[in-house]
């Protein structure tokens, strides 16, 4: 992340002849770390939704030169950007070269339901530079970075399952949504809830920390995850329709670090853990969650920093998986959504 609402050239582009996940692992002094997985150029694309609350952050990264970006504020506090301040409604507007990135900042405020818009691919992270969800709090302490790399609008999904966390003792699910008001409703054993997610912006939910949860929309929204009791960090939520039958993704070292997949209970006996059957592996917790006529298994192990990859011996079978660890100062979580 830049320091400030600036324009630098801090792009980065890493190519390979096979196919990758690209895991970026954030580091501050200020505020523990994060981390978020990258996406390739093939799924980027040129309308995306901010996410992110309470001083609230973005960056913009062009893959092209001269492409034009258009950025519409909305929610409270001003964004100053090349000396001029931006509220709501005010859009901001500016030419990047190829590998040029532009971060705004909005300290004491938020760009909830403030939306992007290019003539040419861009990628995007969202989200708090420093922040810890709670606005009583000025312990550093407490704080967190929290981003995640977006998808743009056009990858967004109606229909999400949520895993639990190790050691939280609850999460908020927050459901942001751009272009009309939504129904949504989130369910879990012995509980339903039915909510309104109003255009251009955000629905919390305080939920346990120890269950799983399918939440259903009527209409596309961007669903993120934030667990409490550890070290808080933000978790975009990827819907079931961008779930994959293979995934490779890198754990740090320094954290306690655990995966959960998310498959349909039909499917579990042909996963393989670096190449292994699952009832050769250690599990942690295994939960299930029903969504209408589809039973899902939500597995969650711990893993030991490296490389993994996690696969499907069936290539018709989709997973789910995210990655996530902490530690005493700081922690890290991001999902993996493609090959």
């Amino acid at each position: 992340m830049l320091n400030g609402s600036k324009v630098e050239s801090k792009g980065l582009r890493i190519s390979s002849p096979k196919n990758i996940n690209v895991a970026v692992i954030t580091e501050s002094g200020c505020c523990g770390s994060e981390g978020y997985s990258a996406l390739p150029l093939s799924h980027i694309g040129k309308e995306y939704l901010v996410t992110g609350m309470y001083n609230s952050s973005l960056t913009v990264i062009a893959t092209e030169s001269d492409t034009c970006v258009n950025i519409t504020k909305r929610f409270s506090g001003k964004v100053v950007f090349n000396g001029s301040s931006y509220h709501y409604g005010d859009v901001i507007s500016i030419t990047l070269n190829r590998l040029q990135t532009l971060q705004l900042l909005v300290k004491g405020g938020y760009m909830i339901g403030s939306t992007i818009s290019s003539d040419k691919p861009v990628g995007v992270v969202s989200g708090q530079y420093f922040g810890s969800l709670s606005l009583s709090s000025q312990s550093k302490l407490d704080f967190n970075q929290m981003m995640e790399y977006i998808p743009p609008m056009k990858n967004l999904g109606t229909i999400f399952i949520v895993s639990p966390i190790v050691n939280a003792t609850y999460m908020r699910l927050i459901v942001f949504r751009a272009e009309k008001d939504t129904r949504f409703e989130i369910e879990t054993e012995g509980f339903k809830k039915e909510r309104i997610v109003r255009q251009y912006g955000s629905s919390v939910l305080t939920v346990s920390g120890s269950k799983p949860y399918v939440i259903r929309a009527d209409n596309p929204v961007t669903l993120v995850q934030y667990p409490h009791g550890i070290k808080t960090f933000m978790m975009y939520i990827p819907n079931v329709d961008n779930y994959s039958n293979r995934m490779t993704f890198y754990t740090p070292n320094g954290y306690s670090s655990f995966v959960a997949i998310i498959l349909k209970a039909n499917d579990v006996d042909g996963l393989r853990i670096d190449g292994k059957p699952l009832h050769s592996i250690m599990i942690y917790r295994t939960n299930t969650i029903v969504d209408n006529f589809s039973f899902y298994i939500v597995i969650t192990m711990r893993v030991e920093s490296g490389s993994h990859v996690i696969s499907h011996v069936d290539k018709h079978a989709k997973f789910g998986l995210v990655t996530y660890g902490f530690n005493a100062f700081s922690s890290y979580g991001f999902p993996l959504f493609m090959n």
